[in-house]
């Protein structure tokens, strides 16, 4: 190979070398610039992604503080005891009659037993409860039963800590 670089005229010479130099410096970009950068730019764009999420992250914690801040502060049934509470919203959702036994676990917890109950119907009852009087399901146990949208359902209900 050497002998066919100084064969050739000293002007060609000059362009062969000035050409490989160029190539040597187009490689070495790609293979050791162009990564680099990338991934420098991939960092700074994850780098961005952590800042918005965890800005989001806390607004979102502030907004749930609020809530909670909101419904604890809530008058719990108003002054009403669980128990008559219990009895008279599920009187008022038609459940009165499902609801066979009731069993108060301390004074801010109940546990339940619904018989054959319409699914719906407790759902949107505990929902009731919770969005109105902020008790909230603690454990629910549910077995689904012969007729269509019936259930038992064991659950304990309470207020927030």
């Amino acid at each position: 190979m050497r002998e066919w670089f100084l064969s050739r005229e000293p002007r060609e010479r000059v362009i062969l070398v000035v050409a490989a130099i160029l190539t040597l410096g187009v490689l070495l970009h790609m293979v050791i610039v162009e990564p680099l950068t990338e991934a420098s730019r991939r960092a700074v764009r994850l780098e961005e992604s952590r800042q918005a999420t965890l800005v989001w992250l806390k607004s979102a914690l502030r907004e749930l503080d609020s809530l909670r801040g909101r419904q604890s502060t809530a008058p719990a049934a108003g002054g009403q005891s669980l128990l008559s509470l219990v009895d008279r919203t599920a009187r008022q959702a038609g459940l009165r009659d499902r609801l066979k036994k009731v069993e108060p676990r301390g004074s801010q917890q109940a546990q339940l037993w619904f018989e054959e109950v319409p699914f719906d119907r407790l759902v949107s009852w505990l929902g009731e409860l919770h969005g109105r009087h902020g008790y909230r399901v603690v454990s629910i146990t549910i077995d689904r039963q012969e007729g269509e949208g019936l259930v038992n359902a064991r659950l304990l209900i309470g207020l927030p800590k």
